[in-house]
């Protein structure tokens, strides 16, 4: 399934019931994307699984310098799908299919954006809140955040594509245990096996400060990217794109003048 494909496929789905919205904001050089559903503890409804999708469309191609995951609940980051709607709505296996092959589609192509993609984890991730947090090259948490892959609890498994992404982000060993256990991981340890890149009082103004780093070089930064999915053809093809570039003759004009 393609992204245009996910898209189509939600919209299958119907209205649904549920409220909340995700929306974004771009300030200078940084797409910031909302989860806005407080009253539910961020739980995605179709509505906002839709508006996702769109937003994620519409960066395809973005020349910023990143992307940031955001939730407005202070209580959670994301409670994972809105399971009162969606065990009403989705009455057969097809469609519950269909919703799973799209959100995954979807958070992949959120991971795979060109610039790096940040998720802030203030608070709680849960089930497919959890799986979302995979979907970006860095995570930032809060001490007292958690990441709960709560699935195999429920006699269920990761629907979003969760487990593939989490066993490349952790390796299959870690991902298993988290997985198999369906206990919360607490910032500490996702730190320690490389799931969250730090645990900070402040993970949003620590990804603000990261992607501050990142500002004059997201050129190269987004060719590098792009290298890290590529074949070895691919890699050094993104290479001769770079290779006497403005920034490239600039950055070589700096270092001999130093």
């Amino acid at each position: 399934m393609n992204l245009a494909e996910a898209v189509a496929a939600l919209d299958t789905l119907g209205p649904g019931s549920g409220g909340g919205r995700v929306w974004m904001e771009v300030s200078a050089d940084v797409a910031r994307i909302h989860l806005d559903h407080v009253e539910a503890r961020s739980a995605l409804t179709l509505r906002m699984m839709r508006d996702l999708a769109r937003i994620v469309v519409e960066l395809q191609g973005y020349d910023g310098v990143a992307v940031v995951v955001t939730s407005t609940d202070p209580r959670s980051f994301c409670s994972g799908g809105h399971l009162a709607e969606l065990v009403g709505h989705l009455r057969s296996p097809d469609l519950a299919e269909r919703m799973a092959m799209a959100m995954a589609t979807v958070l992949d192509h959120l991971r795979d954006l060109p610039p790096p993609t940040f998720v802030v984890l203030h608070a709680l991730a849960v089930g497919g809140g959890a799986e979302l947090a995979t979907a970006a090259d860095f995570r930032f948490m809060a001490p007292g955040a958690r990441v709960h892959f709560v699935h195999s609890r429920l006699g269920v498994v990761p629907g979003w594509g969760g487990a593939a992404r989490l066993a490349r982000i952790v390796g299959p060993t870690v991902a298993l245990r988290w997985l198999s256990r369906a206990v919360p991981v607490d910032a500490d340890e996702a730190v320690r096996v490389g799931f969250a890149e730090d645990a900070v009082d402040d993970p949003l103004a620590a990804v603000l400060e990261r992607v501050g780093e990142l500002r004059g070089r997201g050129v190269a930064v987004r060719a590098i990217k792009a290298q890290l999915r590529a074949d070895a053809a691919g890699q050094a093809a993104v290479f001769a794109s770079r290779w006497g570039s403005p920034e490239h003759h600039a950055a070589l004009l700096a270092r001999n003048r130093a």
